[in-house]
């Protein structure tokens, strides 16, 4: 390959595996795909590069919507209820930003929007949900404008004097998903999601290097755990039972945590306890 050009080789292995989380041993099945995909790519002499939002190619949705007609979204996803599924979304972000290599984040994931499935037939712009009949609803709910601001006529996705109507219908409730609204919210997503890339930039176990697995005792416990040098270690809680906390490996502190009620007192060890749903970054 000539020197002008970076080699890099994107996947959907990740964020297509449904699996992962309805296998009752979710921890396991993504350490195995992760794992599957770092080192093919290694092999292959490319970055890795990984997305937990793939709502460009296929029929997957936004971070955070419910598991639609088209059965497409990412695995890390999958929630009946909006709330389960902002939680876990938070907690994808920190896993993507952990992992080795480049990370892709699609535009309204730092916004935690969701899917919006109840467009209108007439107002639907993808060729797919024409080509099928409405067989399938295609990618438009995931393409809906930004919101910037709280209200406006398009809550600011138009500098214009006069903008016009946005290609795609605006939910009501778009305003409270806006950038304007999550600012001063240290808890947003838009928060969570600009530490986690300073943080990305600045410690120097992340971006581009190894990770080392930690299996056990805290995957018994339904814990994703990695390690990366220097002093860096990522745990998520992905245990099915919705009121099993886990215990964290030892650790010096917090850097970040997917929501603020995630870590826990401990009863069983002295590190604290990790609540489903939940990740955090640790230094050691």
């Amino acid at each position: 390959m000539e020197k002008a050009f970076i080699n890099i080789d994107y996947t959907w292995d990740f964020v297509a595996d449904e699996g992962a989380l309805t296998s009752g041993k979710p921890g396991q099945d993504i350490e195995k795909d992760i794992t599957s995909l770092t080192n093919e790519f290694i092999q292959n002499g490319d970055y890795v590069v990984f997305a937990i939002d793939a709502h460009e190619e296929g029929d997957e949705g936004r971070e955070g919507g419910e598991h639609g007609q088209d059965g497409g979204r990412q695995a890390v996803q999958l929630a009946v209820r909006p709330e389960l599924g902002a939680r876990r979304a938070r907690a994808a972000a920190l896993l993507l930003l952990a992992l080795p290599g480049s990370a892709y984040i699609y535009q309204g994931e730092e916004l935690g929007l969701p899917e919006v499935a109840d467009l209108p037939a007439a107002a639907r712009q993808d060729p797919r949900f024409r080509r099928t009949h409405g067989s399938s609803l295609g990618r438009d709910g995931c393409r809906v404008p930004l919101p910037w601001t709280r209200d406006g006529a398009d809550f600011g996705f138009s500098e214009t004097a006069s903008p016009a109507a946005p290609w795609l219908p605006q939910p009501a409730d778009w305003g409270g998903y806006s950038v304007q609204a999550q600012l001063g919210d240290p808890d947003s997503f838009l928060s969570l999601y600009r530490t986690a890339l300073r943080l990305r930039r600045e410690h120097p176990a992340l971006g581009r290097g190894t990770m080392r697995w930690i299996d056990e005792p805290q995957q018994a416990g339904g814990l994703l755990c990695f390690a990366r040098e220097p002093g860096f270690l990522f745990a998520a809680n992905l245990s099915p039972n919705p009121k099993t906390a886990a215990s964290l490996p030892p650790h010096r502190e917090v850097l970040l945590a997917s929501e603020p009620d995630a870590v826990g007192p401990d009863t069983i060890g002295t590190d604290g306890s990790l609540r489903p749903d939940t990740a955090v970054w640790l230094s050691q």
